[in-house]
C-alpha cells in the first residue's frame, strides 16, 4: 500500500470511528504506517491515570472495518480486549 496523506487520513478516520464506538472517555490518538500495517498511538484516561498503548493492525482490516461488519467487529473486539482498563463515557439517559 502507498502511503500518502489521503491514506493516513482514512486511517486516521476509520480509527476515530471505531474509538468512538467503544466509547472511550477522554482520549488522544495518532496513526502512522509501519510496514504495511498502521501503528495507533492511544493515550487514554485509565482506572489509574492516563495510560499510552499501541494498538496494530493490518491497513486491509482497518480499511475493511469501513464496509465490513465482520472486520468492524474483529477490532473492535481485539481492541476493546487490550483496553480493558480504559475509563468508558457515561451513556446519556433518556428523560423520564
Amino acid at each position: 500500500m502507498e502511503w500518502n496523506y489521503e491514506s493516513v487520513e482514512r486511517a486516521r478516520d476509520a480509527v476515530g470511528i471505531l474509538l468512538e464506538q467503544l466509547g472511550l472517555d477522554t482520549y488522544l490518538f495518532g496513526v502512522e504506517p509501519r510496514n504495511g500495517s498502521w501503528e495507533i498511538y492511544l493515550e487514554y484516561e485509565g482506572d489509574a491515570g492516563w495510560t499510552t498503548r499501541v494498538l496494530r493492525v493490518d491497513s486491509a482490516t482497518l480499511v475493511a472495518s469501513f464496509s465490513e461488519p465482520g472486520a468492524r467487529s474483529k477490532l473492535l473486539q481485539s481492541w476493546s480486549l487490550a483496553l480493558t482498563n480504559a475509563k468508558r463515557a457515561a451513556r446519556a439517559r433518556a428523560p423520564l
